[in-house]
């Protein structure tokens, strides 16, 4: 049979209890591969129905090509072949039941009725797991797909539930008359994880077809359990399901009037904040003063003041767009602090390069979750000949601040070992430029500061733009920076 041109869905009113599924959905735990997941346990079938048992393996291949399929698009239709298949008696009967749009757009279903074997959906960028796990919630039900498969683990369930795992009332998978199992299929956890999906919402409306992608193969994979005929009645019975959610769900996406999370849609109840802390709300990546250039051989710590008793999600995104890393921080002390000594991962976790850092939190100052963007964290492999305990950097110390004309000031830093660092003070209003060329850092890489008193007595008050050239350790490399500004008063 000929392909025709993509089906496409206009504009379609559905009753209020059509094909639309329960909302709800969350974030994941590292992957679990499918083919470590059992079929259900719960009185879990594969048998044809007595109309079905002249279809012989093998009856099902090349069959397309002797059918013609319909471009099935209301829920009167939909329903009409769901009920159909049950009654059919020949492959070619079975397969013509099958909408034409999904036919277009999915030929992997294609392939899996045609030959039984069914392509694994692409691999979701991997990311690293670090930090504290998801905190547990009440059991959300035997058919809940474990580990949370992407879409879904690529994002985060709601914040305000202390990031728990989300869980609410079972939905099944649809109104009654949409069953959620039957002889030759089970799409009962399947139907969960989308009800979540529909819930949390973890992708923008526009983005949802990614949600009903991952319920077509999660059915097609309890269809590869089964047998070639009943795996093939099985899958296009998802099929028409999932066409039923894809032009029908838009309408529930996101529209459920109660959260995810615990039990029946009941939110937690947080404790008792304060309703003031002594730092405003930020969270932060804490190099321990390698700036935001951290030798591989190095910890970062992610830390952060928040809501008393919240967690802070970062996210360290790679030039491709992914998330690379993804910390879970433990939750914000009364003091709304996340002290940062447990939040360490070294360095070498991910490959040299740079990383946008995300973070997810909430603040105590409006209790409303944020997403903010904190700046660039580069991972590098130092190629110098030496090795210190601090990133290369230089500045100029005064006692007095601002300080006054005659007030001593004092250039130093942190360099190459052995070797010295020129600083250049150059006064934007004109006139004389001063020169500062310090002694030889120690083994340490440390200028020590004292030596270097420097009087400004004679100097004109101003602004002065504090330029530096020097050694950096982690390269052998001479660099020329603006450091700073010095304003004399």
């Amino acid at each position: 049979m000929k392909r025709n041109p993509v089906f496409r869905i206009g504009v379609l009113l559905l009753l209020s209890v059509g094909w639309s599924m329960v909302p709800a959905a969350g974030w994941a735990a590292p992957q679990i591969p499918e083919a470590a997941i059992p079929p259900p346990a719960i009185e879990w079938v594969d048998e044809a129905l007595p109309a079905q048992a002249s279809i012989a393996p093998g009856d099902f291949a090349g069959v397309f090509s002797r059918v013609s399929l319909a471009a099935r698009s209301t829920e009167k239709e939909l329903t009409a072949a769901s009920d159909a298949l049950d009654a059919a008696t020949t492959a070619e009967e079975a397969a013509s039941l099958l909408p034409e749009s999904v036919y277009q757009d999915h030929p992997e279903l294609v392939t899996f009725i045609e030959t039984g074997v069914l392509a694994p959906p692409p691999p979701p960028p991997s990311t690293l797991f670090t930090g504290e796990q998801i905190p547990a919630t009440p059991a959300a039900g035997g058919t809940l797909l474990p580990g949370l498969p992407p879409p879904y683990g690529l994002y985060t369930s709601n914040p305000t539930n202390n990031w728990g795992m989300p869980n609410s009332k079972n939905g099944g998978c649809g109104p009654e008359i949409i069953r959620g199992d039957g002889a030759y299929f089970d799409f009962r956890r399947a139907c969960r994880q989308h009800d979540l999906a529909y819930r949390w919402t973890p992708v923008p409306p526009s983005q949802r077809l990614q949600v009903e992608n991952r319920l077509l193969h999660e059915m097609l994979y309890d269809c590869s359990l089964r047998g070639p005929v009943t795996g093939a009645l099985c899958a296009i019975r998802a099929g028409i399901y999932f066409l039923g959610t894809t032009i029908g769900g838009g309408f529930s996406y996101g529209a459920t009037p109660t959260p995810a999370y615990n039990t029946e849609g009941k939110p937690m109840t947080w404790p008792v904040p304060y309703s003031f802390c002594a730092q405003p709300s930020h969270p932060w990546v804490f190099t321990n003063g390698y700036g935001n250039r951290v030798p591989r051989a190095k910890p970062i710590y992610f830390t952060g003041v928040v809501r008393q008793h919240s967690r802070v999600l970062f996210q360290l995104i790679d030039g491709a767009g992914n998330v690379a890393l993804q910390h879970m921080t433990h939750a914000a002390r009364t003091n709304c602090v996340i002290h940062h000594e447990q939040e360490a991962i070294p360095a070498f976790y991910l490959p040299n390069g740079v990383y946008e850092v995300r973070a997810l939190f909430t603040p105590w100052e409006t209790e409303e979750v944020t997403v903010q963007i904190l700046g660039n964290l580069e991972i590098f492999t130092p190629t110098g000949t030496t090795s210190c305990n601090q990133s290369s950097h230089v500045w100029v110390y005064s006692a007095q601040n601002p300080p006054h004309v005659g007030a001593t000031i004092y250039p130093n830093g942190v360099v190459k070992g052995n070797t010295a660092a020129t600083f250049t003070f150059v006064p934007r209003a004109g006139g004389t430029t001063r020169y500062h060329t310090t002694h030889a850092a120690q083994n340490n890489c440390v200028i020590n500061y004292e030596p270097e008193a420097r009087s400004t007595a004679g100097w004109a008050p101003g602004l002065y733009d504090i330029y530096a050239a020097y050694n950096e350790w982690e390269t052998d490399g001479v660099v020329t920076k603006l450091v700073g500004v010095l304003d004399l008063r």
